[in-house]
């Protein structure tokens, strides 16, 4: 931007002609010359100063002595020329809340909503005091908002996932005094804040916790866009018994997945229609669907209140995407980010803190065994470390500071099955073997199409071909044999709420079904339960993404 006057600014935006007439704007250390039609459509204070019955009327300057140059011009450059690179416009946050107050008083709404992405970005302990403060007087609820929904993961030890940690009513009022460091915890939410003694405890305006689940496209026959949301607690309704489930005894084999028999589909049939009987149709909301409609086999993350689908293939001509796409949850808007370095289809993601990482996959015909990461708040893939085994269509999660794949498959030639987990420290920056997947029942290939899902130090590998269900300890490298599930799901999706996995969709290669139901694995009692809500798509490769917020 260096010391380009306001008029080139908008000059460079293609927003004016270098014939439009100009106005002086007086700074606190200078003059700055802009085209004054451009300011006027731009800004209705502006437009008031010049066109409406103010001494500015009849004058070629604006007086603006409380700001400076050097910000007038960023400020420009964020609405005029749509600089979208925050980081190399603004300094920090105090820089950013000067430019807040002149976007306010210009009424530059875009140019303000950006910068509510460039300060939600940089919240922490230590400055959500302050933060809260300036988002009150400049009345912005998205910061607002983000600053209510730091306070609770920081109570919460950032495990928010495990809601039974929340120590406040269901949807109740949250409380809180804003300095959260060690020395000055924060209170019970419920408790008021006028119990506490202090001049620095303010009570936050009215704001309730939400905890919904996003289900985001997937496949069958052909790829899905619709996208939809539901209360979290409309979702879990668990079935502990369902009518006839008896009947899933001779279903529930260990055997190879390609065998089976007429008394085994008539049972399949007979449990589907039992299941029927017994399930409800939980309120789904229809959200803005994805506006990618002919790509499939890309994965879908998580971070925040966003939702992020990456990679693919174009299944009309089987060309490998490297698109990056962004649902905001709170906008109900999708935007395209940067793409991947890698184009890439059946790859592994997996999210820790603000970065997702993406590994393997093929790109259309050689299997990829590079990785990379997604900086979720600078929008920009970073490469990392190349994986030992590069494989497709594995299962994958994170687990601390870590991410385990497990299994999948190599090679171009003829495809080849993994018996190998592969753990990449993010920390280190290093990948290693620590074990493998081994199983009478994958003998002599490997099983593939898992998915896997952790809670505490524990990666539970569910899915694929077979109903069976192992669990690795990452603290003592001990495998153990579990619960089976109730079906075979290729593709499904493992999300963790309240400690425990729910594993929704997929696809049964031996009865050609695409499924709707979720599962619900206790690790207490070992056991599955059926989920009595269905989703709105029988798919594969959908995504149940669960979503914490805060609503005023």
């Amino acid at each position: 931007m260096g010391d380009l006057t306001g008029n080139e600014i908008i000059l460079e935006s293609g927003k004016l002609s270098p014939d439009d007439n100009v106005v002086t704007v007086l700074c606190s250390d200078g003059d700055l010359t802009c085209s004054k039609a451009a300011l006027i459509d731009a800004s209705d204070y502006v437009r008031a100063l010049l066109q409406g019955n103010f001494k500015e009327r009849n004058q070629e300057h604006v007086n603006l002595t409380n700001v400076t140059r050097r910000l007038l011009r960023k400020i420009f450059a964020l609405h005029f020329a749509q600089e979208t690179n925050l980081f190399s416009v603004i300094k920090d946050l105090n820089e950013a809340w000067e430019l807040m107050k002149i976007a306010d008083m210009f009424g530059f709404a875009e140019s303000s909503k950006m910068l509510d992405v460039f300060i939600c970005n940089r919240l922490a302990a230590s400055n959500l005091d302050e933060t809260c403060t300036l988002a009150s007087t400049y009345c912005r609820e998205v910061v607002m908002k983000s600053v209510v929904r730091m306070i609770a993961l920081l109570r919460n030890g950032f495990d928010i996932q495990d809601c039974s940690h929340l120590n406040c009513p269901k949807n109740g009022k949250v409380y809180c005094k804003l300095a959260t460091n060690s020395q000055n915890p924060l209170p019970n939410s419920s408790a008021s804040p006028t119990n506490t003694g202090s001049s620095e405890t303010e009570e936050i305006q009215l704001y309730k916790f939400t905890h919904k689940f996003y289900c985001i496209c997937g496949y069958a026959l052909r790829p899905i866009t619709d996208c939809h949301m539901v209360d979290a607690d409309n979702l879990t309704e668990f079935v502990e018994d369902p009518p006839n489930f008896a009947l899933l005894e001779n279903y529930n084999s260990d055997s190879d997945a390609s065998s089976s028999s007429e008394s085994d589909e008539a049972s399949f049939s007979h449990i589907e229609s039992a299941l029927q009987l017994s399930h409800h149709t939980a309120e789904f909301c229809s959200l803005r669907p994805f506006p990618d409609s002919v790509v499939e086999d890309y994965t879908i993350a998580t971070v925040g209140t966003y939702i992020y689908i990456i990679g693919g293939f174009y299944y009309e001509n089987l060309i490998a995407s490297g698109a990056t796409w962004r649902y905001d949850t709170r906008n109900d808007e999708w935007r395209k980010m940067i793409d991947l370095k890698h184009k890439r289809l059946m790859h592994c993601t997996a999210v820790i803190d603000d970065h997702i990482y993406v590994c393997g996959g093929y790109d259309g015909e050689n299997v990829h065994n590079s990785t990379e990461k997604y900086d979720t708040r600078k929008d920009v893939w970073i490469e990392e470390p190349n994986m030992p085994i590069g494989v497709g269509n594995a299962a994958c999660t994170a687990l601390r500071d870590s991410i385990y794949v497990v299994c999948g498959q190599f090679g171009s030639k003829s495809i080849q099955t993994t018996s190998q987990v592969q753990q990449y420290d993010t920390t280190n920056r290093q990948w290693s073997l620590p074990t493998e997947y081994v199983s009478p029942v994958f003998f002599p290939l490997s099983e593939y199409g898992m998915s896997c899902g952790a809670i505490d130090d524990v990666i539970y590998v569910v899915g694929g071909q077979t109903v069976r269900v192992d669990c690795y300890n990452v603290i003592t490298g001990e495998w153990k044999r579990l619960a089976n599930m109730h079906n075979r799901r290729v593709g499904a999706n493992v999300a963790n709420y309240r400690g425990r996995l729910l594993v929704s969709g997929g696809y049964d290669y031996n009865f050609g079904t695409f499924f709707n139901s979720i599962e619900a694995y206790d690790k207490d009692t070992d056991t599955w339960s059926i989920v009595s809500a269905r989703l709105p798509e029988h798919a594969r490769n959908s995504g149940l993404c669960y979503v914490f917020d805060v609503e005023r």
